[in-house]
């Protein structure tokens, strides 16, 4: 009875130590990804200006989606993630 019951705990205790190193390694690419992403937008002007008609149209399809213009006026919308940076700048509160 023993035998058994500390190799089901054993197995248990061996898939929290999988979840653990799983969520470990999301955790890591998150913050990879976020930290590629605030670096785009830091150096945007910059990447923007030097960079070939291309990939200039790139950088703006992965910013923005449904680009109008409205006469004079840009309406632009942009993906998710830079929809949280500008309420972020907008109001100074990264944690919220």
């Amino acid at each position: 009875m023993y035998d058994k019951l500390f190799k089901e705990k054993k197995g248990i205790q061996q898939d929290i130590l999988l979840k653990i190193r799983q969520l470990d390694n999301a955790d890591k690419k998150y913050y990879i990804t976020a930290n590629t992403i605030l670096s785009l937008a830091k150096n945007a002007p910059s990447l923007f200006k030097s960079s070939e008609p291309e990939e200039k149209r790139q950088l703006v399809n992965f910013v923005f989606l449904n680009l109008k213009l409205d006469g004079k006026n840009l309406l632009f919308e942009t993906k998710t993630v830079f929809n949280e940076m500008l309420l972020a700048n907008t109001t100074h509160n990264w944690g919220d």
